[in-house]
């Protein structure tokens, strides 16, 4: 990674680091960063989980409406076969979403129990 990009990483997050130290130094910012993002998720910013549900099926939906169109891109930027985009682009997005809103979802039990 750049300097470049390692700085904006860490003015993001509010991480912490110092050149050639281990990864011990870049947990001196985790309890701030931690305590940010609460912060602003108490503030009401967030957007509630049915509205981040609904996103996901309409990313699942998309995936599945527009498979032509997402393959004639792969194949145009990356040089991707129709089967190997949807094989190694496109089913993992439309399968995720799908898998996220089934209420199986481990990322979605975990929300719940918050």
């Amino acid at each position: 990674m750049s300097s470049t990009a390692t700085a904006a990483t860490l003015a993001t997050t509010g991480a912490t680091t110092t050149t050639g130290a281990g990864p011990t130094s870049r947990k001196s910012g985790i309890p701030e960063a931690l305590h940010r993002l609460r912060a602003t998720f108490a503030t009401g910013k967030t957007h509630p989980i049915e509205w981040r549900l609904r996103q996901l099926k309409e990313l699942a939906r998309m995936m599945r409406d527009h498979e032509k169109d997402f393959g004639e891109a792969l194949r145009a930027d990356l040089g991707k076969c129709h089967f190997e985009a949807v094989l190694t682009e496109m089913s993992f997005v439309e399968s995720e979403a799908t898998r996220s809103t089934s209420g199986s979802g481990s990322s979605r039990s975990a929300c719940r129990r918050r």
